[in-house]
Parts: structure tokens; sequence; C-alpha cells
């Protein structure tokens, strides 16, 4: 995990003579490093290959960060500061791959020791951003109400300081927990601040993401239609930037939205399309995740033999990645496919591997799919104890995860009252500059395109004129949307 979050911000000032093109740069720094014989320039460097070199690299470059910066710190001088900052800097690294490789316990405890460093040292930005760490793996664990805690005194800190980039991502992985906590109206309105933020600073790429966001509160709720709208959008903002990684995201999520309404050619295009621009910016764990979405077109399809290999594929690099929580579902897909194919013995055998991850993560979903398929192969197998035992442990599971459920009528009730009320304020928008425009061309009618600007909240309108201008934006949306061909010219 290469992407850290919220990671201090003053290393690439440092060094402007190395910012040559990016395919020379990480050369370039490490050409720097052997000739550097200055430990303060030398936690520089090594600080930016932690963030730039390859994943099988980086951890290593963090290890040398950290018995460098630790060394120094200990020595009083002007720079004894700096070094504790890089210290604190190797040692987030470290809770983070921690984190990324499923030791959630001892991420913690490198993050809260780290958090009392940066505390001794009066950084604001540090301690904001060990909060927010924390959070993280909280959110990861699954204790919502304890990660709320902690992103929240990192945003506090944040306002404090006024970092307005900062604030606006804070904001976000709020909105993400009452997302969870199936608050939308709360997650929307954190979401909205974060964009908000984003739209001062002209954040094409945060904007992006939140509208995604957002978009995916849709999607969880099998509101397709706003949740298409949306991803449209956000794609049409990462072509705009080029950003590789976040068209290829979006094209993967649209790709879901395809496949549930059944479009199974286009969800498959996407899902290709997708594979193939995370294959090239070598992320691999987006790349897992195409593969088992590929899997699950070809078992659609009952192209059982693609499906398993692509599985088995995505399965192998989680594995590489030593993300082993991430195939707990793999293996209960594999393990279903041979159950559906009479083929019980390898069924049992996916089965248990499922079961033995999601034990030991302790994940419900993963526990309730790995038990049910347990109970069906114990069944057919007239193990009767074993598949009455598994059967009990799924009840149990899917209760646990009945109250989110039961909440989906309200929640979708909440869902389609924000978006018709945003969609009427949208459309009024579209109209009214739709008026605007045409009196441009009449003043200058050698005016060929113009642009559209503004945002105005005009929701008291009458009901006609609302209803009137949805149909004009639908038409200007469809319109909008963007081609295979329109994708691949922007990013030649």
């Amino acid at each position: 995990m290469k992407h850290f979050i919220l990671i201090f911000t003053f290393l690439f000032s440092l060094f402007p003579n190395l910012l040559l093109a990016q395919e020379n740069f990480i050369d370039s720094l490490k050409q720097a490093l052997k000739l550097s014989n200055n430990d303060l320039d030398r936690c520089k460097i090594i600080s930016l290959l932690t963030e730039k070199a390859s994943e099988e690299e980086w951890p290593l470059y963090n290890e040398k960060l950290f018995m460098l910066a630790e060394k120094n710190s200990k020595i009083k001088s002007n720079s004894q500061r700096i070094f504790l900052k890089y210290l604190c800097l190797s040692i987030n690294n470290k809770a983070i791959l921690a984190q990324d490789t499923g030791n959630l316990f001892g991420a913690l405890n490198l993050l809260k020791s780290n958090l009392v460093n940066v505390k001794k040292i009066n950084d604001k930005e540090g301690e904001a951003v060990g909060n927010i760490n924390i959070g993280e793996v909280y959110y990861e664990k699954g204790d919502l109400k304890t990660a709320m805690i902690f992103y929240k005194s990192g945003l506090k800190i944040f306002e404090q300081i006024s970092n307005s980039e900062s604030i606006a991502s804070v904001s976000q992985k709020i909105g993400d927990v009452y997302v969870k906590e199936a608050d939308i109206k709360s997650a929307i309105w954190f979401y909205e601040k974060a964009l908000k933020i984003q739209e001062k600073l002209n954040d094409k790429r945060g904007i992006a993401a939140t509208i995604n966001n957002i978009a995916i509160i849709y999607i969880n709720q099998n509101e397709l239609k706003p949740a298409e709208e949306l991803f449209n959008k956000s794609l049409l903002h990462y072509i705009d930037l080029k950003n590789k990684s976040g068209i290829a995201t979006t094209l993967s999520n649209l790709g879901q939205i395809y496949q549930r309404q059944n479009n199974i050619t286009k969800a498959r295009e996407n899902y290709l399309e997708s594979l193939k621009i995370f294959t090239e910016i070598d992320d691999r764990s987006s790349m897992a995740i195409c593969l088992k979405n590929i899997g699950s077109i070809y078992e659609s399809e009952k192209k059982y033999e693609l499906a398993i290999e692509s599985y088995h594929k995505s399965m192998q690099v989680f594995n590489l990645l030593q993300k082993i929580r991430q195939t707990a579902l793999l293996n209960y897909l594999i393990g279903k496919i041979y159950l559906h194919q009479n083929l019980n013995t390898k069924a049992l055998e996916f089965a248990l591997k499922s079961e033995k991850i999601a034990d030991e993560y302790g994940f419900p979903e993963d526990i309730k799919n790995s038990s049910f398929l347990l109970y069906k192969i114990y069944k057919e197998l007239h193990s009767d104890k074993l598949a009455l035992k598994n059967y009990e442990i799924y009840i149990l599971m899917r209760d646990s995860l009945s109250n989110q459920e039961t909440k989906k009528v309200s929640i979708k009730s909440q869902l389609k009252y924000e978006y018709e009320k945003k969609a009427a304020a949208d459309s009024v928008k579209v109209a009214e500059e739709r008026k605007i425009s045409q009196l441009k061309l009449k003043q200058e009618k050698t005016q060929k395109q113009y642009l559209y600007l503004g945002l105005k909240e005009l929701v008291d309108e009458k009901q006609r004129e609302i209803l009137d201008s949805i149909k004009y934006a639908k038409r200007i949306q469809t319109a909008l949307l963007p081609t295979k061909q329109y994708i691949k010219n922007k990013l030649q």
C-alpha cells in the first residue's frame, strides 16, 4: 500500500533539481542516495523513494528511513525535530503496511505510539494524520463508533490549522462511516461538504472521487439510474484529468451497474477496459478486483471453467499482495461452482478454506457465505450433524446482518428524496442556462460553442417548469455520455 493517508506534504519542494521526467525520477533518486553523505538529505531522498518505489521496494526503503531517522532523532541538534518527523513518517508507513497485510492489532499499536510522538514535537498536522490513520484501522475492523471518534478528532485539528484539502478528505471518510451506519442524510451532508471545498479549490480529482462516493450510496441500495448518472459525471472529470486510475475505477463501477441490469455485453466491455488500464499502471489490487468481476460474468453465462480460472487469477494476485481476507469470497465462489457441478469433494475443499479465512478475520458476511455453502455441501454428503452446525452459524450471521437490511426501505425512500431534490435543482439550472445561452446566441450569431456556468438553487420554481427541465436535462445527459473511442483519444 503506497498511497499513504494524508502524509506530510513538504517533501517534493526540497528537491526541485530531481523533478525530472517520471520514468527517470526513481533512478535519479537512487543515484542521489548513493552520492549523498548527509543524513538529513538521505532521509529526504529515502522518504521520496518510500512513496515512489515499487510495491516490492518501498518497504525496504522505509526500513532504511526508520533506522536512519531513529538514530539521528536521539542526537540533539538543529535538525532533531526534522529527524523526529521522518521517524514518525516511517512508523506511520510501517503501520499502514501492517494494516494492508491484515495485522490490524500491530497497526494500531504502531499508530497509537506514533500519535504520542507527534504530540511531543507539537506537530499538529502529524497529530491530525495520526488520528485519521487510527480511524482507518478501526473502520476496517468494523468498529465504526471508534473510527468516527478519531476521524472527527482529526477533522477538528485540520479545521484549526485551516487545511482545506485535508478537511475535504476527512469529510469523505466521515461520510463513508455514515453510509455504513445507514445514516444517508448525514453521509450526503459530509460528502457535499467535501464537494463544496473541492469545487472552491478547483480540485477536479477530489470532485470526481466524491461524486463516485455518492454514486456508490445509490448502487448499494440498488438505485441504479442515479448511480449511473453520477458515475458518468465522475468519468467525464477523470477523462478531462487524464487520470487513468480514476477512469478505470469508474468504468468498473459502471460495469457493476450494467451487470445488475443484465447488460452482460456492456459489463464485460467495462471490466476488460478497466483491467487493461489497471494493468498499464500496475495497480495490482484493482487488477484482482477486475478479474473477480470478469469471473462473475463468466459464471452468469455458465462458462464455469473460465469463471474458475478468473477467480484463481484474482486469488493469486491477492495472495501475492498478502491481502488474504479478500480471498475468503473467492474461495466461496469457486466452491459454489463446484457444488453446482456436483463435485462435492472439491467444493468442500474451497468452502473450508473460505471458512478458515472468514473465521480468522471475523467478517459476518464472509462467515455467512462460507457457513451456508458448507451446510449445502454437508447436506449433499449426508453429514447431518455438520450440516446442522453450519446452518445454525449461517442463521446467526444472517440475523446479525438483518438490521442493516430492514433499514433499506427507509434508506431508499430517503435516497429518492435526496436525488429528486438534487435532480430538480440541476434540471432547473440546465433550463435557466439554456435560456441564457439562447440570448447569447442571438447577440453573437457567429458564436458556435458556449459554456454552462454557475450553480443556482431554484427548487421553488413551478412544478411544471421543473418537470420540463428534467426532461431536457435527461436529453443533455444522454448526449454527454463518453464513448469508448472518446476515452481512448483523451488518454493519448
